[in-house]
């Protein structure tokens, strides 16, 4: 990105601080679309740059600013950063590698608009409400095969990378300040949990915190970075860390610290090295309050006598109680759509309507069997990526990368156990960026692979004589 830029975001940002009104945010919209569209003849490149810089503030744009039944400023941003990739690819010198995405993406659409026809002809919601709400959830998918085409080179990798970096620690930073008050009050409850710019929830937020933890600290052990990459993943590495515990989501704990300790048996003994230096050191900085949580799981308020967790806690574990006479009335294509309120609503032990507190429960139920293989498909596609990109040798700062890419994806779906962070389109954004650059990193490396394979070093054999 140009040196300039920075600057003109820097005062942006500062302006919207000291003059937080309407006419000035149009205006600042108007200002970073021009900036965007202008990428499009310098570097269509930077059009995803600037899309990862603005990733946690895009749903702040009004909705009334797009007069458009079912658009907003996301589906805006995807078709423009597709026709980015497209104009890029052109400038490309040829040949062009294929995508891995397409498959697993083409499917997930399929099953998804099967399912919301399927909730719509039973009359679940209107039509508008029901694919507008299902385009918002499948149009980041496609930041993958955009990625793909848009990240070819290490140098824009690092690039990706740096703004990532930059964009986790001012969002995490910003949730801090938001509870500071109850912080040094002592009046941090669940009732004020720090829920951050990024889906704007507690425990979504607290499952892409622990994912972008696991890529920097994979990042921060890598001996193919500078030494001021190394202080700026440190410092953002702190800042996410503090964001996650102030969320108090125990289901990102739980998972972060499941897939670190698979990160430093993986990565080696300077990992593990670090991980126990963490671990040893934590009594010296865990906050009370973080040991209260863990403890108010099986200790706090029970709504009824024989309940054995906490309320929340309970939820979960009574929704996968349920989950087999679910899947056994529709098991195939489920039960439809934005369904399981009203299923669980019908099933609960207090008859409470609520929505799925699992995304595995969640598909299982709405999408059947054929929901259920989408997102493993998805996922595991996510793994694979970074695991065969983790095996390329020599080590690189890809392969580095990999790695914690690999452990964010398994993250994911311990995540995913205990909520629904896939199907959120911010939490998952940086990760269907980074799946794209690290599957282009492997395309290319496979590439020269095949050639030599193709053409001995020799050359091509001798053609037989001529009888």
């Amino acid at each position: 990105m140009p040196r300039w830029f920075f600057w003109v975001s820097g005062i942006a940002i500062l302006t919207a601080i000291l003059l937080p009104y309407p006419p000035v945010k149009y205006a600042l919209f108007l200002l970073f679309g021009s900036i965007f569209l202008s990428f499009y003849g310098s570097a269509p490149e930077r059009t995803l740059f600037l899309f990862i810089l603005g990733m946690p503030v895009v749903d702040l744009v009004p909705p009334t600013l797009i007069p458009i039944p079912g658009v907003n400023a996301e589906t805006i941003l995807i078709l423009a950063l597709a026709f980015a990739a497209s104009v890029s690819k052109q400038r490309q010198s040829p040949p062009h590698p294929s995508s891995p995405f397409g498959p697993p993406i083409l499917y997930y659409v399929a099953i998804m608009a099967i399912s919301a026809t399927r909730s719509w002809l039973a009359g679940v919601d209107e039509p508008g409400d029901l694919f507008a709400f299902l385009k918002n959830q499948l149009f980041f998918v496609f930041l993958a095969p955009i990625s793909f085409r848009l990240i070819y080179k290490q140098s824009q990798l690092r690039a990706a990378l740096h703004l990532i970096a930059v964009t986790c620690a001012l969002v995490s930073v910003h949730a801090l300040w938001t509870v500071r008050d109850s912080v040094l009050r002592g009046y941090m409850l669940e009732r004020n949990r720090a829920a951050g710019l990024v889906a704007g929830q507690p425990n979504l937020f607290g499952g892409f915190l622990a994912m972008m933890i696991l890529i920097f600290v994979s990042l921060l052990l890598s001996k193919h970075i500078t030494k001021k990459e190394r202080l700026g993943y440190t410092l953002t590495i702190v800042a996410l860390s503090g964001a996650l515990l102030m969320t108090l989501s125990r289901g990102s704990w739980l998972a972060l610290l499941l897939s670190l300790a698979v990160l430093a048996l993986l990565r080696g003994a300077r990992a593990i090295v670090f991980v126990l230096v963490v671990a040893l050191s934590a009594p010296l900085w865990l906050p009370v309050k973080v040991v209260e949580r863990v403890q108010h799981t099986f200790q706090g308020k029970h709504s009824t006598e024989d309940q054995e967790l906490e309320d929340s806690a309970q939820v979960r574990v009574d929704q996968w109680k349920a989950l087999p006479e679910i899947v056994s009335e529709a098991p195939l294509l489920g039960h439809g759509f934005r369904t399981f309120v009203s299923i669980w609503g019908r099933l609960s032990p207090d008859h409470e309507p609520k929505a799925a507190h699992s995304t595995w429960v969640e598909f299982l139920a709405e999408e059947g069997v054929l929901g259920i293989l989408a997102y493993l498909w998805l996922v595991t596609t996510l793994g694979w990526i970074g695991f065969r990109a983790w095996r390329v040798r020599p080590a690189t700062l890809e392969s580095d990368l990999a790695l914690g890419f690999m452990c964010a994806a398994l993250c994911l779906m311990v995540l995913d156990s205990s909520g629904t962070r896939f199907r959120n389109r911010e939490v998952m954004a940086y990760m269907w960026i980074l799946a794209g650059a690290l599957a282009r990193f492997r395309a290319e490396r496979a590439a020269p692979a095949r050639q030599e394979v193709a053409v001995p070093a020799d050359g091509p054999p001798a053609m037989a004589p001529a009888r």
